[in-house]
């Protein structure tokens, strides 16, 4: 922290997030393939915000100024862990098949197109920020690594397309959604938000 800004300011008391204090929300698609269990056996996830792709460079005389391009959000990641039996592979199989059936042919974006939510929480399991991934589907499916050699547990990465993220206050527009994807499970922590965010 630079001398200045520490001299006039301090450092800030507030608590600082966790990276490992966190919920990944996945739709559900029935009873064996719920969302809200396979979403136990997630271990990381990763993700972002708009970004730029690119710039636009304008030339005025002998100078230069660049203005923001188009924007674009990567993919979005989450490994997993796998229980016996597979209700991991089960889960994302289904949700392929919501996509393209057997016979290649595709099914309306309504059908896979869902949204992930995922909640962070402060040390004390007090909920401090939701976050919503809207119109999600997955692009890479589990892959199985296998090894005689190993003795770890078998993970899957899944990468997924996303057609636009809300954070904070934006997010809970469709809290009414969430408490009755989870069964209420969630009802608590969509409260605590709301009271950070001051809805």
């Amino acid at each position: 922290m630079g001398m200045l800004l520490d001299s006039v300011f301090g450092f800030p008391r507030a608590p600082m997030q966790r990276a490992y204090n966190w919920d990944f929300i996945l739709p559900s698609f029935g009873l064996l393939v719920d969302g809200i269990i396979v979403s136990k056996f997630c271990q990381s996830c990763r993700f972002g915000q708009y970004n730029f792709n690119d710039t636009v460079e304008l030339q005025f005389g002998a100078l230069k100024q660049f203005y923001p391009g188009i924007l674009n959000i990567e993919s979005v990641t989450a490994t997993f862990v796998t229980p016996i039996p597979d209700l991991v592979s089960l889960y994302f199989v289904t949700w392929k098949k919501k996509i393209v059936n057997s016979d290649g042919i595709y099914f309306p974006s309504k059908n896979y197109k869902k949204n992930i939510y995922v909640i962070l929480y402060d040390r004390t399991g007090i909920p401090s920020n939701f976050i919503q991934l809207n119109k999600v589907f997955p692009t890479k499916f589990p892959l199985f690594d296998l090894s005689y050699k190993e003795e770890k547990m078998v993970e899957f990465t899944v990468e997924f397309k996303v057609d636009g993220i809300k954070i904070g206050a934006e997010a809970l527009s469709e809290m009414g959604s969430i408490g009755k994807m989870t069964g209420g499970v969630r009802k608590g922590a969509v409260g605590a938000v709301k009271g950070v965010v001051g809805l």
